[in-house]
């Protein structure tokens, strides 16, 4: 589709305005000819007069960056994109690039914008009629409110999804929502029933086959037994399961958080050898992966187990 307003609304992507950090990055380097290539394409769709194809050029791009953590960049693609699809009064598009704006606010932790772009999408989508996405922006608001620590809105929207989701028969989401109730109900503390929707959840993902949300639903099972009930044979055994799961998957960022989760469990036991070699475990994998963050919290944890251990060697030969 064509439209004559078409001129004020494009911006050409130019190298030159990306900041030089991002620049020299490796991920940057390695999607360059990518970005280049959807550059010419957008060239093209603004001779042609394309605003359609522009946009969706525009959502491409904006996920590009989305995906190299360049946030401002992504924000900056996806409002232009979201013009676009205003223009052309395509509000299918218009919800899905306000919710694409909503997950690019929540890492930028701003929450008012997370939360505003996604209710946005999801009164377009119920206008709609579309209950799939409809029940998807929900689980979804669910998790920005809980993120930052907004428990009862996120247990709201969660019910909300899982009422839609068993009507249509979505069985992901389904999943989903009961995982986001359960996990409201770890974090208050409410255990009568956080087994109740986290086994619910499991079960679906183990039925679906999703295993990294069934690897998830596992660790938090393990962290009920522990923090809650001060079973740390059953945290174990739920923990080592999610373990053998991101390995076979290759997903190390919650390798390294499970057996820092695992040696948090032996110190508890005071098994102090074992929680120190598996917190070491941790540290070694984040600093592979280059997560600093992840690598400081496992080797403080480290820190506190030998200098517990240092401390009960000295009482033993005193």
């Amino acid at each position: 589709m064509q439209n004559d307003k078409t001129n004020d609304n494009w911006i050409r992507i130019d190298p030159k305005n990306i900041p030089l950090a991002v620049i020299h990055t490796e991920n940057y380097e390695k999607k360059k000819p990518e970005i280049e290539k959807i550059n010419q394409a957008l060239i093209v769709a603004h001779q042609n007069n394309d605003l359609r194809e522009g946009g969706m050029l525009f959502l491409s791009l904006g996920e590009i960056f989305f995906s190299l953590l360049i946030f401002v960049k992504a924000l900056e693609y996806y409002e232009q994109a979201l013009i676009i699809f205003r223009l052309l009064e395509d509000r299918r598009e218009e919800a899905h690039t306000l919710s694409l704006l909503g997950d690019v606010y929540l890492p930028l932790k701003q929450l008012a914008l997370a939360i505003g772009h996604h209710e946005k999408s999801l009164n377009i989508y119920r206008e709609l009629g579309d209950r799939h996405a409809e029940a998807k922006e929900l689980t979804t608001l669910g998790t920005d409110c809980l993120f930052f620590g907004q428990e009862a809105r996120a247990l709201e929207y969660n019910k909300q999804a899982l009422v839609i989701s068993r009507e249509i028969g979505d069985r992901h989401r389904q999943a989903k929502a009961l995982y986001g109730i359960g996990v409201v109900y770890l974090k208050t503390g409410q255990e009568k029933y956080v087994l109740e929707y986290l086994k619910q959840a499991l079960n679906i993902y183990r039925e679906i086959g999703e295993r990294i949300e069934e690897a998830q639903t596992l660790f938090n099972i393990g962290t009920y037994y522990f923090l809650l009930h001060s079973q740390e044979d059953r945290g174990i055994e739920s923990f080592e399961q999610a373990l053998v799961i991101y390995r076979e998957i290759g997903d190390s960022a919650n390798e390294a958080m499970t057996l820092k989760g695992l040696g948090g469990i032996y110190f508890n036991l005071r098994q102090l050898d074992k929680a120190i070699e598996i917190t070491q475990m941790s540290v070694d994998i984040y600093n592979e992966i280059g997560d600093a963050a992840g690598a400081d919290r496992a080797q403080e944890q480290l820190d506190i187990l030998r200098k517990e251990a240092s401390r009960k060697w000295w009482q033993i030969w005193k």
